[in-house]
């Protein structure tokens, strides 16, 4: 059985594939390329209300609400 998804899923996705094509995992990828990454393929038409990135190695969870980049918030878990 074949399955196609026809949504803006799958755009973003492609987007954001293309967007980190060439990066190194985990060595030079950073919570500020991740939120490079979320803002590039934020959605407009039903609009992203939370982007959220954690960071294995900090315990910390980083969160911009309402795609205000410049207002990226943060919490630690341990």
């Amino acid at each position: 059985m074949e399955y196609r998804v026809r949504s803006d899923a799958a755009g973003v996705y492609i987007e954001a594939n293309d967007a980190t094509e060439g990066w190194k995992a985990p060595v030079d990828f950073d919570v500020p390329d991740c939120f490079d990454v979320l803002k590039a393929v934020a959605q407009n038409v039903c609009p992203t209300v939370v982007s959220m990135v954690f960071d294995v190695q900090e315990q910390t969870v980083y969160w911009c609400e309402k795609q205000e980049w410049d207002r990226i918030e943060k919490v630690t878990l341990l």
